[in-house]
């Protein structure tokens, strides 16, 4: 027998009785009235948990908890539940890297977090394109794209110097988890010669950002006036990739946007007003990095 049930013709004698070691699985099917401790590898509560302190070494079944109180291992709620703290919620564990054998690692996994009655963005996903692969993201133009670095060699990103100019990137994202709000976080980086031309970024062929890029100013002839204008501080503009004529205005510029949204695909696509123009990418190019849906 796996199961141990405690009936309620029982209530009386637990009520005075000292605390209870059970060894195997603990099944309440009525109400249990403990005044003392339970000890037990497993706990399983049809209904609903009362306590001013509450420890399990291993699993906790239970519709609901309440607790002043509660130590746990691992805190998991069933697919499309949720898990409601109303307080303060402290996770106590060896950090990340660390290696102490008297100490859990800290770990906090939960599809849905609700915090002062306000659920939580979720991340459902990110790219930041370090492995050099271009994964599903297409050029509308149809030219190939490809991966780059700027002012880091190991901080790839998607298009870049001699790479990208016209035509606009784009993707679809399926099997989104339900949702009634997205939000969607990206870098772009603009490189060379910008000057007053427009990015975008569209959800589903819709616009939802919109920036202007770059001003007019004077070219940086060389490498090494770039050098000098760094030590002496003469200019505030620097070059860090792609020609060296030209000044770097808008790398790193951020994208964040939020939307009403419930579906379970998306579609997302960055792009700018060179459009499907001729332009030479060695001269004017821009590229996308760090991109995160988050939904809630």
């Amino acid at each position: 027998m796996n199961t141990f049930t405690v009936g309620i013709s029982l209530l009386a004698v637990l009520a005075g009785a000292k605390p209870i070691q059970v060894a195997r699985d603990l099944s309440v099917q009525n109400v249990l009235q403990v005044s003392g401790d339970i000890s037990t590898s497993t706990l399983q509560v049809n209904g609903t948990l009362t306590g001013t302190s509450i420890e399990v070494a291993a699993t906790l079944e239970t519709n609901t908890v309440r607790s002043d109180t509660m130590y746990i291992d691992v805190l998991s709620s069933k697919s499309g539940d949720t898990i409601l703290v109303e307080g303060d919620l402290e996770m106590v564990g060896a950090a990340k890297g660390e290696t102490s054998a008297s100490t859990a690692p800290v770990s906090f996994l939960a599809t849905s977090v609700v915090i002062d009655g306000i659920k939580q963005w979720s991340l459902y996903d990110s790219e930041n394109f370090d492995d050099q692969s271009v994964g599903a993201w297409t050029n509308t133009d149809g030219n190939r794209l490809s991966t780059t670095t700027c002012g880091h060699p190991d901080d790839y990103f998607l298009g870049g110097a001699c790479t990208l100019a016209s035509g606009a990137v784009v993707k679809t994202f399926h099997g989104l988890p339900p949702h009634k709000q997205i939000r969607i976080k990206a870098t772009m980086h603009f490189i060379d010669q910008w000057e007053g031309e427009q990015a975008w970024c569209k959800l589903n062929g819709n616009y939802v950002w919109l920036n202007t890029i770059g001003h007019p100013s004077a070219p940086l002839s060389s490498s090494s006036s770039v050098a000098a204008s760094r030590d002496t501080k003469a200019s505030p503009v620097m070059s860090v990739c792609g020609s060296s004529d030209h000044a770097d205005l808008a790398l790193g510029t951020l994208v964040d946007v939020t939307k009403r949204h419930d579906g379970d695909s998306l579609s997302i696509e960055f792009g700018t007003s060179l459009g499907e123009t001729d332009t030479n990418s060695c001269t004017q190019s821009w590229g996308i990095d760090d991109i995160q849906i988050y939904v809630r």
